[in-house]
């Protein structure tokens, strides 16, 4: 995808993705278990999060919140794929129960990566620290988020480069899809012949 594009044609794209995913969610059923269960609600939420980041983005009032809700979306995500592939049946209980809690995004993503290494899928999780300082700046209130409330002349209103925004939007658009795939395979299996669709509208739509 050129660079030079706008944001507007970014947010076209994402609303097509977005759309698509909601239209073509898989009609069957997943076998009702614990781990299914939080799997299937947090690949939910992260489309929920995609959805309210566009939102958030076209009204062109917010986008301070769209991308303090990037983080989140990730972290749904990696999540997501935790519980279905690294966490034992002893610790989810214990999470169910308030006994125990989810691994900080940091190690999750890094026992996921280590699986789909094994898998012969390296650097699908792989999350660079500076990447996730970014990340964690935008959410919090940092510095990386507040540079960006301030105009040439110090008056108070938001800068955000367009550059930054249309990377927000196709960070969270490839997150999002992530997670609908795997959702797809857990009701599809890997063998059904459309179990690939959500990858390969994003590639359609964002490019490889």
């Amino acid at each position: 995808m050129k660079e030079e594009q706008s944001v507007e044609d970014y947010l076209q794209r994402a609303v097509s993705l977005h759309n698509f995913i909601r239209e073509r969610y898989p009609v069957g059923t997943y076998k009702s278990d614990r781990r299914n269960t939080l799997f299937v609600s947090l690949c939910d939420l992260a489309l929920e999060h995609f959805g309210a980041i566009i939102s958030l983005t076209k009204s062109g009032q917010h986008t301070g919140s769209a991308f303090a809700l990037l983080r989140p979306l990730i972290e749904t995500s990696v999540r997501a794929y935790w519980v279905r592939f690294v966490a034992d049946d002893g610790l989810l209980a214990s999470i169910l129960r308030y006994k125990a809690t989810f691994p900080d995004m940091e190690r999750a993503a890094k026992q996921v990566e280590k699986h789909f290494a094994k898998q012969s899928y390296p650097g699908l999780f792989s999350l660079k620290k500076a990447a996730l300082r970014q990340l964690h700046g935008f959410t919090h209130s940092g510095l990386v988020q507040l540079q960006f409330r301030f105009g040439a002349d110090l008056t108070v209103k938001p800068t955000y480069p367009d550059s930054a925004i249309r990377n927000l939007i196709r960070e969270a658009s490839m997150w999002t899809a992530t997670a609908a795939i795997a959702q797809l395979l857990l009701v599809e299996g890997e063998n059904e012949p459309e179990s690939n669709r959500f990858s390969k509208r994003y590639i359609e739509l964002f490019g490889n």
